[in-house]
């Protein structure tokens, strides 16, 4: 087969024969769901991320969903979440009936900064909105400066949710991304193209035992069994819950992933590391990600490798430079279209002015990135890139 004819997707999971057979043997054991797979998975996920306690669930956003709820967040309340990112992390507060105060990124890493949480309370503070909490991002892999942000949430009463659904075995000030020591909760996502995969599902992480109790209440319909011995068969709702189990199925599969996580984001780095080999000759038209230093001590999962193009400077609209990737078998994909700019938050709140957003949204794609690459398929799309826009 020529390179040509083979398609690079932006990304994609990696499953192989091992984990086929440990999906079988769940299938073939006892249980399918709500079986001790998930606490297996669960305890896996707090030696990882060495938090104390894990929830798994349905999804990123389902775990993003319970973050708000078990928090309290309710209507009346307002949440400040970076519009660089996906729409769940805005949704997850208006499933509370909660509104969104979004705010502005870096332009050139489309995270939240310190300076710019600063800014975005400053005008909550002007427009006399409740803020009770802020979400923010590891986009891309990428760590934000938690240790700063928490300090400013802190002396502000806010509490912080860690949207982590990009950075599972990343680490922050020497720690492992999600071990909750900055933000109360940290959320995760095993969507088929993220760095290890549950087909669908996600996690929360917590040092907060009853945050943690709640939340295995809310995803199982918030129902209490309450049997007596008159009543063998008797379960109580005191509240409103829903279905955001994950199956001995999923956790079965996650399991097997979290082992190979080690090499899936060793391959990760080595594939990020040829691609700005080959990529930074192109400064300043292009610009490639750089690994944070807040401490000296993190270390970047990669999720996505996402660079800025100066398409301005090399005169193709956006659009055209993806289909002509696409005609050579190049997948890229845009993350994010700013938040604040769907019809639904525009219905909402109006036009909202954010410049950093806008930024990063002109410049930003993803190029592919998954382990089954190897150089070859690096050197193929740097050199299409490369004819591009020279």
């Amino acid at each position: 087969m020529s390179r040509k004819k083979k398609s690079l997707p932006y990304g994609y999971q990696d499953i192989e024969q091992d984990d086929v057979e440990a999906v079988a043997r769940a299938l073939s054991s006892e249980f399918l769901t709500t079986g001790p797979l998930v606490e297996r998975f669960e305890n896996a996920l707090t030696k990882l991320t060495k938090a104390k306690f894990a929830v798994s669930c349905s999804s990123g956003t389902s775990a993003l969903h319970l973050a708000c709820m078990a928090l309290g967040i309710k209507k009346g309340d307002w949440v400040i979440v970076p519009s660089v990112t996906f729409l769940a992390s805005a949704n997850a507060v208006r499933y509370c009936n909660a509104d969104v105060l979004f705010c502005d990124v870096d332009q050139e890493t489309g995270v939240i900064t310190p300076e710019i949480l600063n800014k975005a309370i400053l005008k909550a503070r002007k427009e006399r909105l409740k803020i009770t909490a802020v979400i923010v991002v590891h986009l891309t892999g990428r760590p934000v400066d938690l240790k700063a942000i928490k300090n400013i949430a802190v002396n502000n009463g806010l509490k912080l949710i860690a949207d982590s659904c990009h950075a599972l075995g990343g680490t922050y000030d020497g720690l492992p991304i999600g071990n909750c020591k900055y933000e109360h909760l940290s959320t995760f996502s095993f969507h088929p193209v993220k760095t290890i995969t549950t087909g669908e599902g996600g996690a929360v992480t917590t040092n907060n035992k009853k945050l943690a109790s709640a939340m295995k209440l809310m995803r199982s319909h918030n129902m209490i069994k309450t049997k007596s011995d008159n009543k063998i068969w008797h379960y109580t709702m005191y509240d409103l819950g829903y279905n955001f189990r994950l199956s001995d199925i999923q956790c079965a599969l996650g399991l097997n992933q979290l082992k190979k996580l080690p090499q899936f984001k060793k391959k990760r780095a080595q594939l990020v590391e040829f691609y700005n080999l080959k990529l930074n000759k192109f400064h300043p038209k292009i610009i490639t990600p750089k690994l944070p230093n807040f401490s000296g001590k993190e270390d970047v999962s990669w999720h996505l490798y996402s660079i800025l193009i100066d398409f301005k400077a090399i005169k193709i609209p956006k659009n055209t430079f993806i289909k002509k990737l696409r005609r050579e078998k190049i997948n890229t994909q845009v993350h994010y279209i700013p938040v604040h700019t769907q019809p639904y938050y525009k219905r909402l709140y109006g036009k909202i002015p954010l410049p950093g957003s806008k930024t990063y949204y002109e410049r930003t794609i993803s190029l592919p990135l998954f382990t089954k690459m190897n150089e070859e398929d690096v050197d193929y799309v740097v050199s299409n890139i490369g004819k591009l826009i020279t």
